[in-house]
């Protein structure tokens, strides 16, 4: 095998799947600006999946992007969401660390904030994080529900006893809260612990 395709084998693969550029595209702009602006960009590979029509599941989209990616982990980046500079960095650093081989989800917790950008607070609770592709290409994402398809990935990960691990002193994934989500809103104003990751 050619030594620099695996030099230049991306570390993370980001997907965003765009449901709301024609109704919010400055929102989409941002999540998309966030990972082209990371301190390891050029170490990232960035996939756009278009769902504006909304035709597609989202779990079917997952696993059209986890099937696209070239890197051995994969995270999916809400189109309302978005990450703070250093994020994939500090989360390929973890992963690092403290994945083993039993480990298929690592994440980190995340900032709620409102639709207005004037109401954030930091809160221990796990957006839906990096994905090991070789477990999820063999693990399917159900392409059934139309939400929580995240939850639904952990409970067989867990039922399989594969690990997940959280990066509990990170909070730099930005997570918006509107009246257009899937997973419903949160009450931003509580910070309370998640005891779903190790």
């Amino acid at each position: 095998m050619d030594k620099n395709i695996i030099a230049n084998k991306p570390l993370i693969t980001v997907v965003i799947i765009d449901s709301r550029s024609h109704l919010h595209p400055e929102w989409v702009d941002k999540s998309i600006s966030s990972v082209k602006n990371q301190s390891i960009a050029d170490k990232i590979e960035l996939i756009v999946v278009d769902n504006t029509d909304r035709s597609e599941s989202i779990g079917k989209l997952w696993n059209k992007g986890m099937e696209l990616a070239k890197a051995d982990w994969v995270f999916f980046l809400g189109d309302d969401d978005y990450v703070s500079p250093d994020y994939f960095a500090s989360l390929n650093t973890f992963i690092d660390e403290f994945a083993g081989e039993d480990t298929v989800v690592c994440s980190t917790f995340c900032c709620f904030f409102d639709e207005e950008e004037e109401s954030m607070a930091a809160m221990a609770k796990a957006p839906t994080g990096c994905f090991r592709k070789e477990y999820f290409l063999n693990h399917k994402f159900n392409e059934t529900l139309i939400k929580h398809i995240d939850v639904d990935a952990y409970k067989r990960v867990t039922a399989d006893g594969k690990d997940m691990k959280a990066c509990r002193w990170h909070f730099g994934y930005y997570y918006r809260q509107h009246d257009d989500m899937v997973s419903g809103r949160k009450n931003i104003k509580l910070i309370e612990g998640q005891k779903d990751f190790k």
